[in-house]
């Protein structure tokens, strides 16, 4: 694997680490481009502070051990794929950083997170240690019990850490000047210290593009890419807004980003799609939770994709009632997502029942049944491959909804769609969902997963869910999803 040139610099002041993952035998091995951590470290190389990215996940891909961890649920055993502990030490003391941040977003994955963190601390007892992430974010309080972290950065964290680093560097980790740091929490004296919340960033243009040479020479596209196979080896995931106006009670986004749409300037991704390509990028992952809220805008977005010869997939998860026009399918629209350069789609369907779309707060971006199959037919024909999420296991749902969801999955398989994926509902911390029944919480930290089910409702054992769920996607999926189940890979 070749070095970038911001690789191995001794005396770095920050070492940014992604933790080697786990998964269960039939979940997917995947990993994803660190696109927050990218965009920390370039807000921070603006005021001239080093960094660099070590990702173990992705640098250790071939490596995958059993790991003797069951589940209590039902016995299953995690496998774990990255670097060895003693690769990543011997990687740490290349760099010899003042400061290491560890990132983890998903609630899965905090059990080798804070294996990692135990590591690096044991190792290098004066380096300051920093996590961020969507649950570490909310669930803070509870994180900082593990003597090995130093301090916690909540939501957004390019200028929290920033300011956090620079109070390190400098030496000044006294009460009053970190209480003066909005968007941290740390230990003093054996309480928790919480700052009050950082504003979330209005201007996303007064971001710098995330630093993507600090990886440059990872690769993860191909079959490594968290969203199907991606057409290209080399990939690059891809921000134009942050936040979230819809008020589904089992999403996250919110939760991290905000309820308010802010979104970069066309002049700002034009720019920054010319920077992508200098660095030798034809592919393009989109990555926004609402790329499609503004069609006009995001037509004239791809626009430029089609002009500057990209190749793009959209990820994040467009809401089918973006893609109708009335009660029609916005034929001309998907016409531009095709001839943009547009390949890949993932489809957030949910549920084909509108009471349980209601209780999730999502009704506004229901369709019906049919008309959600001819959009999947429609843009089957332009070419367009379709990945379908769906949502099972709602608190007031019963084994014959789920049923029921699978097999509408199974009947748009036959309209078009390639892939449909059956969520287990799970209660993410942040969310009012995951209020509701942070109680009824069963299994360990790695059951977290949308893979799994890992809490109790009066009709559904999370047990019973865990058992059905490879059934389901086997019946509806076929031939993929044993690929899937077998070798941890999109078939």
């Amino acid at each position: 694997m070749k070095k970038s040139k911001n690789q191995n610099s001794k005396g770095t002041d920050v070492l940014f680490v992604i933790p080697p993952k786990v998964r269960y035998a039939d979940q997917l091995k995947r990993i994803a481009m660190p696109i927050g951590v990218l965009s920390i470290a370039s807000y921070i190389r603006q005021a001239g502070i080093s960094s660099a990215i070590l990702d173990a996940a992705a640098e250790g891909w071939d490596r995958e051990i059993e790991t003797g961890v069951l589940s209590s649920i039902d016995g299953k055993e995690l496998l774990q794929y990255g670097l060895s502990d003693e690769q990543i030490i011997a990687r740490i003391r290349e760099y010899d950083p003042k400061i290491i941040g560890v990132s983890t977003a998903a609630s899965s994955q905090i059990e080798p997170t804070l294996a990692t963190t135990a590591l690096i601390k044991q190792s290098f007892p004066d380096v300051k240690v920093v996590i961020g992430g969507n649950h570490v974010s909310h669930e803070y309080g509870e994180i900082l019990k593990n003597e090995s972290i130093d301090f916690v950065v909540r939501s957004e964290g390019e200028r929290s850490f920033l300011e956090l680093s620079q109070a390190i560097l400098q030496e000044r980790i006294d009460q009053q000047s970190l209480s003066s740091i909005t968007g941290i929490a740390y230990m003093d004296d054996g309480r928790v210290v919480s700052t009050v919340p950082r504003q979330f960033i209005s201007d996303l243009d007064a971001l710098p593009f995330p630093a993507y040479d600090l990886i440059g020479h990872i690769d993860y596209g191909g079959n490594r890419f968290h969203g199907g196979i991606a057409k290209n080896e080399k990939i690059a995931e891809f921000f134009t807004t942050r936040g979230c106006p819809m008020t589904c009670d089992f999403c996250g986004a919110r939760a991290m980003h905000g309820n308010r749409w802010r979104k970069n300037s066309e002049e700002y991704i034009e720019s920054h799609l010319n920077h992508l390509i200098n660095l030798g990028y034809r592919e393009i992952v989109v990555e926004d939770d609402n790329f499609f809220v503004d069609k006009k805008r995001a037509l004239r977005i791809m626009k430029l994709f089609k002009e500057k010869g990209l190749v793009w997939t959209e990820i994040g998860g467009v809401s089918i009632s973006q893609l109708v026009k009335g009660k029609k399918v916005d034929t001309a629209f998907i016409d531009h997502i095709a001839d943009s350069g547009g390949y890949r789609m993932y489809l957030a369907l949910e549920t084909p029942n509108l009471q349980i779309m209601t209780a999730a707060k999502k009704q506004q971006y229901f369709i019906e049944p049919s008309l959600a199959g001819d959009v999947v037919n429609y843009l089957n024909q332009r070419g367009i491959s379709v990945f379908g999420g769906f949502m099972i296991g709602f608190e007031s749902e019963s084994i014959s909804d789920v049923v029921r969801t699978a097999e509408y999955a199974k009947w748009l398989r036959t309209r078009g769609m390639d892939y449909a994926i059956l969520f287990n509902v799970t209660p993410v911390p942040g969310t009012q969902l995951g209020t509701r029944n942070k109680e009824k919480l069963c299994g360990i930290m790695a059951d977290f997963s949308f893979e799994r089910r890992n809490f109790d409702t009066d009709q559904i054992s999370s047990r019973d869910l865990n058992s059905l769920w490879p059934i389901l996607m086997s019946y509806v999926n076929g031939e993929g999803f044993d690929v899937w189940q077998k070798e941890g890979r999109w078939a």
